[in-house]
């Protein structure tokens, strides 16, 4: 979606079209990911919490969350308007970079936090 955005694929067909089939798509991996990710999350969430690469990882999905909200309450209310329009209006253009960054940082600092954590082996 948000190479559409950027118009730099999909660029001959509506983006309603590629929204209406990918969103349930990507809601079901949004699911499996908020129950793999708490259930990770519950066996060390002291650790977690405190993690500074993990709090950042939930400052970027946050402002992911915040990005989208903004988009889909703002310029894709007008989205028959420019639904097959190249360039995209400057707003989708934005929320599309934004949205990549966004879940970059989730991506990069969610792998960081394996990296970054104390964890005791014991010998047995």
């Amino acid at each position: 979606m948000d190479m559409r955005l950027l118009g730099l694929a999909y660029r001959r067909n509506k983006l309603t079209r590629h929204l209406n089939q990918l969103l349930p798509l990507t809601w079901l991996g949004f699911a499996a990911a908020l129950i793999t990710g708490s259930l990770l999350f519950i066996t060390k969430a002291p650790d977690y919490i405190l993690n500074l690469q993990f709090q950042l990882k939930m400052i970027a999905l946050l402002l992911a969350g915040l990005n989208m909200l903004v988009f889909h309450l703002g310029i894709y209310r007008n989205v028959d308007h420019w639904d097959t329009e190249l360039p995209t209006p400057i707003a989708a253009r934005i929320a599309g970079g934004f949205s990549i960054i966004f879940w970059t940082a989730v991506i990069v600092f969610g792998n960081w936090v394996g990296f970054t954590l104390d964890y005791f082996i014991f010998e047995i």
